[in-house]
């Protein structure tokens, strides 16, 4: 992987930050430069079969090479986070000698299919922000256990009758109390 990363021209050390480490896997993923390289590297990153990865690519070519992008756009997401945490584990922003850091930058792929990325997790604190769309929003799972128990405190008064109708009857929208989480 090291390997296939530097052919693509990136230099990870110059990295300071998780917006640098951002940018940077952002500008080799949907970049126009080495086409073929970024395909056999996200080949190699989800793990397509060998027997597979031929079809793949001849495919790929009668489609006239198009950017990863525009012919598999889920792919060129997942490289991109890919790419990002092999950068950032080689700039040493991410500790390289946790395994659970892989599992949880794993859960970034899940982002292109939510409105709202909920987590207690210090990595994806720092790192989904930087993924999501202006559609969607990070919020920290602390601050939900917060805003949660305040909306639990406003309609616990409520009488015993009203609440047997189902939350539905009565909170078909969350009130604006406390934080507003």
């Amino acid at each position: 992987v090291s390997k296939a990363i530097q052919l693509l021209g990136i230099d990870a050390e110059r990295c300071r930050n998780f917006e640098e480490a951002k940018e940077l896997a952002s500008r080799v993923v949907y970049g126009k430069k080495k086409p073929f390289e970024l395909l056999k590297l996200a080949l190699v990153f989800l793990n397509v079969p060998e027997r597979l990865r031929r079809q793949i690519i001849k495919r790929w070519r009668l489609a006239n090479n198009p950017p990863l992008v525009d012919y598999a756009p889920y792919a060129a997401y997942v490289l991109e986070v890919e790419v990002f945490f092999q950068v950032a584990v080689s700039a040493n922003l991410i500790a390289s000698e946790r395994p659970s850091n892989r599992v949880d930058i794993a859960y970034l792929f899940y982002l292109p299919f939510c409105v709202m990325f909920v987590s207690s997790d210090r990595l994806h604190r720092g790192c989904a922000p930087l993924f999501l769309r202006p559609d969607q929003q990070f919020v920290w799972g602390p601050d939900l256990k917060v805003g949660l128990s305040e909306i639990n405190e406003h309609y616990l008064p409520l009488p015993e009758g009203i609440k047997e109708k189902g939350v539905m009857s009565f909170a078909i929208e969350p009130p604006k109390v406390g934080t507003c989480i």
